[in-house]
């Protein structure tokens, strides 16, 4: 019981401390984890910075990143849906759409990518388009 209580005490010194923390804080400890691979860590960091300073859109585009490769894709998805009206950020659609694939969204996923398709500018289209059907082709395999 008394084991119990420290811990629990720690924790939440724990959290108060990385209340504490500025966003530029958060922003430097989330790239360290990056780094280190550790992409849970590294994605709540950046929400964290991205909630001290809402206007750095890239912040919540590196959370989603880190979401994404820590393999958490419904959370990924919310972040990307966010980018998604962003011109800074184009290939949020795309990432959004796989995210949505990846959580068995297939329908939606294949609606987003399709939209993706169409709007999509980039020099590298052509590339992105033959593997952005094969996403799609795989949301109907995956309805099958």
């Amino acid at each position: 019981m008394k084991y119990c209580l420290l811990f629990l005490l720690g924790c939440m010194h724990l959290q108060l401390a990385a209340q504490e923390m500025s966003w530029k804080d958060h922003e430097k400890l989330a790239a360290q984890k990056m780094e280190l691979g550790e992409y849970d860590q590294a994605a709540d960091n950046y929400e964290m910075a991205w909630n001290g300073k809402p206007a750095k859109k890239e912040l919540l585009a590196k959370a989603a990143e880190a979401y994404r490769l820590n393999r958490n894709y419904q959370k990924a998805g919310e972040l990307y849906k966010n980018l998604i009206i962003e011109s800074d950020f184009p290939l949020a659609r795309l990432y959004y759409g796989r995210a949505l694939k990846q959580a068995g969204q297939y329908q939606m996923a294949r609606t987003i990518l399709e939209k993706f398709l169409e709007t999509y500018d980039g020099d590298d289209k052509v590339v992105l388009g033959k593997i952005v059907k094969q996403d799609i082709r795989g949301c109907g395999l995956a309805q099958q």
